[in-house]
């Protein structure tokens, strides 16, 4: 987010609805015009569009004019226009290494929302993909198929130029997306996407892909899935670790690292996996049982440690572990995420919401299904 000092103004005849997220001295506030309500803080006020409302660092002022100013604070600019907004929508943006566990990641979080009523969509975005564990709602291969670039006389792409070529067909037909996507408020998605690292590391077309998606106003988290049995000594903590920092300086987005793959470690390799769940610098570099210690020694010591520095001072790069198999932990990550994008802030209360469970309707006073016991 930036922050800067600017002074803009808007005249009210031209707007039916204003979308302001600023930063004053380090509180939240939110203004919207839509006949009208204004809130900074603990402050709020109503007014119409024909009235003025000028906001400074010292307070609320009002003025009858023919226009709107916001001048001389600190903010940032999140949205003006002539249109009814869409409400917010939330995404996850699944990533991350071939064979980490992507797509039985995204099939239990949906089977997890279920039991817990949450409604949630997925969306494939692996033009490779052959076979899943969830029914994509969305499915990038109704736009194109890798095979339609590897296939193709003139450009004859291999696998991984057909995979990059199809991101870039997406991108250049987004309205495809957006439509299939539709506007409903609420809605909740995971996008599973392919395996290819480079997508996420250098590559601008994920980082276009989210920027769409976020002027489509949803709030975005990327969940970055590594296989917990390659995190298992130090020099694979430290590849994993900044494949995973590359992948975040490159999207600018919130983002959660996760450790797949838990309830398939042996007790022995758990414990080991402890070390680097908050790892120490120095503990890294003493690691004799890694390639780094008996290949590199000191050659590269300072190296390591450098980087292990790195991640431990500025806490950049923390994993958190998860166990398809246990709902605590499915619950524990899906709470993290909604963390970062504040899932349910602004949702509507509905009155499903209020509804006993299906299992309550269908049985009697004593707990039993009607015609037993």
């Amino acid at each position: 987010m930036h922050f800067f000092v600017f002074h803009r103004v808007i005249d009210v005849d031209k707007i039916t609805d204003i979308d302001l997220r600023l930063v004053i001295k380090g509180l939240s506030c939110r203004i919207q015009i839509d006949n009208v309500y204004i809130s900074s803080g603990g402050l709020s006020m109503s007014l119409d569009l024909s009235t003025v409302c000028r906001l400074s660092t010292t307070g609320w002022t009002n003025k009858q004019s023919g226009h709107i100013s916001f001048c001389n604070f600190f903010g940032y600019l999140g949205h003006v226009s002539t249109e009814t907004e869409h409400k917010i929508r939330y995404a996850q943006i699944v990533i991350g290494p071939a064979g980490s566990g992507k797509s039985t990641y995204c099939a239990e979080i949906q089977r997890h929302g279920q039991a817990t009523r949450r409604n949630i969509h997925i969306v494939n975005l692996d033009p490779a993909a052959e076979a899943f564990d969830y029914k994509p709602e969305i499915d990038i291969r109704d736009l194109i198929h890798v095979d339609d670039a590897m296939e193709d006389e003139e450009m004859h792409f291999g696998p991984n130029g057909g995979l990059v070529f199809c991101m870039e067909f997406l991108l250049e037909n987004l309205p495809w997306l957006e439509d299939q996507l539709g506007d409903d408020d609420d809605d909740y998605y995971i996008f599973d996407c392919p395996g290819q690292i480079e997508l996420y590391t250098h590559l601008n077309v994920m980082k276009k892909l989210m920027e769409a998606l976020e002027s489509w106003n949803f709030r975005l988290c990327a969940v970055f899935l590594l296989d917990s049995h390659f995190m298992v000594n130090s020099a694979s903590f430290i590849s994993g670790a900044m494949a995973a920092l590359s992948a975040m300086t490159c999207l600018e987005v919130s983002f959660v690292n996760v450790l797949s793959k838990i309830d398939l470690l042996s007790r022995e390799s758990r414990k080991q996996l402890d070390r680097f769940l908050e790892p120490d610098a120095k503990d890294l570099c003493a690691d004799e049982s890694s390639p780094i210690y008996s290949k590199w020694r000191e050659r590269h010591r300072y190296l390591t440690e450098a980087i292990g520095r790195v991640l431990e001072d500025y806490s950049l790069v923390k994993f958190v572990p998860l166990n398809i198999r246990d709902e605590e932990s499915l619950a524990n990550i899906l709470f993290t995420v909604d963390n970062c994008i504040q899932y349910g802030e602004d949702r509507d209360v509905k009155m499903e919401d209020f509804d006993p469970p299906e299992d309550e309707e269908e049985g009697n006073d004593d707990g039993y299904e009607e015609g037993r016991g």
